[in-house]
């Protein structure tokens, strides 16, 4: 007769098996949550998700430290996609490797819910991190999260890059301010 231990988590067994890793040692079948890192993605996606039902408001941003690159605000079906890419159904996966702690995020949503409450979600998909302003703030970006991600802001022209591709975008726009600013005091 084999035996079955579960290990669930506050939010109940639900999450727990949706959180799961799965191990037979001596006959046993072992679920365990792959630690902290695969609940607070899952929290914090299902945050985001929640926040764009209904939204009020939606904007997109791709910057470079405190310099924008594109702002745009998000269209219906561009909200409708977004959400589908943040709420991949949940399942274990891998967390060595993943965080390189540079975190220098260069994406953000900016969402302005039904309610009138405000929640920004920056994403780094150098370091596969994602934040949120409230809650547990900072989230790991697992690949089944990452690919649809990424390809939603390539679909709106706002293509993950590297970092060498960001300081070269940040070098072409400090040459281009001295002259806007140089022509707007002629």
């Amino acid at each position: 007769m084999k035996k079955v231990i579960l290990v669930t988590v506050a939010t109940g067994l639900l999450a727990a098996l949706l959180l799961t890793t799965t191990s037979v040692r001596d006959g046993a079948l072992f679920l365990a949550l792959d630690s902290y890192s695969s609940y607070t993605t899952w929290l914090n996606s299902r945050r985001v998700a929640s926040a764009l039902d209904g939204a009020r408001h939606v904007e997109l941003v791709e910057f470079i430290g405190e310099v924008e690159i594109t702002r745009r605000v998000a269209t219906p079906d561009e909200i409708r996609r977004l959400r589908g890419a943040i709420s991949m159904w949940p399942h274990p996966f891998d967390a060595k490797g993943l965080a390189y702690l540079c975190f220098d995020p260069h994406h953000s949503i900016e969402i302005i819910r039904s309610n009138g409450s405000r929640l920004e979600c920056k994403i780094c998909f150098l370091c596969k991190e994602f934040s949120l302003d409230e809650g547990p703030t900072f989230a790991l970006l697992p690949s089944y999260l990452e690919g649809p991600l990424s390809s939603f802001f390539d679909s709106v022209g706002m293509s993950p890059k590297t970092s060498e591709e960001y300081d070269d975008i940040l070098v072409r726009l400090q040459k281009v301010a001295p002259t806007e600013e140089k022509s707007a005091a002629e």
